[in-house]
């Protein structure tokens, strides 16, 4: 066998990674990424503490919904 082996990091390691937002006409882009930026692009949250805060509601929301679930209908 041949101990020679090459791989193409390179072409992997670009292609994995996503652009960032660009700005619209006259729109800044939002520093925060992920779920909390699309908040913040979609006016559902004013900063990112907010969005944050709408975040940590929503995991509180489904783990009191997952306990219902589980405890009156399974």
């Amino acid at each position: 066998m041949s101990d020679q082996v090459q791989f193409d990091t390179d072409m992997q390691t670009d292609a994995l990674h996503r652009p960032g937002p660009a700005p619209g006409f006259g729109q800044a882009v939002p520093e925060e990424s992920g779920m909390a930026g699309w908040l913040m692009r979609h006016r559902l949250a004013k900063s990112s503490r907010s969005a944050q805060g709408m975040l940590v509601a929503v995991i509180v929301v489904d783990l009191i919904a997952t306990f219902v679930v589980i405890k009156y209908f399974v």
